[in-house]
């Protein structure tokens, strides 16, 4: 069971989402490049593709930061806070 802590401004649930997709988009990416033998991990592609995994979760990350500062969530195990983007709350998952 969840418990509803904050509801997020439009702006906010759009910008984690954004980061969301994206970091999906990417892993996804990256396995089809994992099971391609041609693929070479050195080529430049593959190095753009890390570096923008990398860059992602750094955004991901200072985005809870923002997140838990500005709702005052900081009480709480990050690792079990969530977004849930139909109803644009954060939650905690007990």
């Amino acid at each position: 069971m969840s418990k509803i802590l904050t509801k997020l401004k439009k702006e906010e649930i759009d910008e984690i989402e954004n980061y969301s997709e994206r970091m999906n988009s990417l892993k996804a990416l990256a396995l089809a490049f994992e099971t391609d033998e041609v693929f070479s991990k050195k080529c430049d592609m593959y190095e753009r593709l890390i570096k923008d995994i990398s860059d992602t979760n750094q955004n991901i990350r200072l985005w809870w930061t923002r997140m838990i500062q500005k709702y005052e969530l900081g009480k709480y195990s990050q690792d079990k806070l969530y977004v849930d983007f139909v109803s644009g709350q954060i939650e905690l998952n007990d």
